[in-house]
């Protein structure tokens, strides 16, 4: 059972998935031959949450909630825990948002991703 917290949010979260970049740098080099090589500065590790909610008001809503610190540009907080085992706290920055329309299972339905990245 997967449980994220965002923002001090707990989300209900169909699935995410979790990708770490490298940040390198490359040159050219003949070394008895040509070699391209590569030198590992770092990583950039990102999420994308598959999000749902739903019986909540718009002023409520956590999807205006997370829009609204995205533009604000602030980090929050960003928590994932695999069966009560924390394996994410960290925090973030939102990259991008976006909202699917769907066909509605109940009341104020919203399904949502949210693209986030290590702060």
């Amino acid at each position: 059972m997967i449980k994220v917290t965002l923002d001090g949010k707990t989300l209900n979260v169909d699935a995410y998935r979790e990708s770490l970049e490298a940040v390198d740098a490359q040159w050219d080099e003949w070394d008895e031959g040509y070699k391209r090589r590569v030198r590992i500065l770092g990583g950039i590790r990102t999420w994308t949450l598959e999000c749902w909610e739903t019986e909540t008001t718009w002023a409520n809503s956590q999807l205006k909630h997370f829009m609204d610190k995205l533009k604000a540009g602030e980090a929050i907080s960003l928590v994932i825990k695999e069966d009560d085992e924390t394996i994410v706290d960290t925090n973030v920055y939102i990259l991008n948002i976006t909202r699917r329309h769907v066909e509605a299972p109940s009341k104020r339905y919203r399904r949502f991703t949210i693209i986030l990245q290590e702060a």
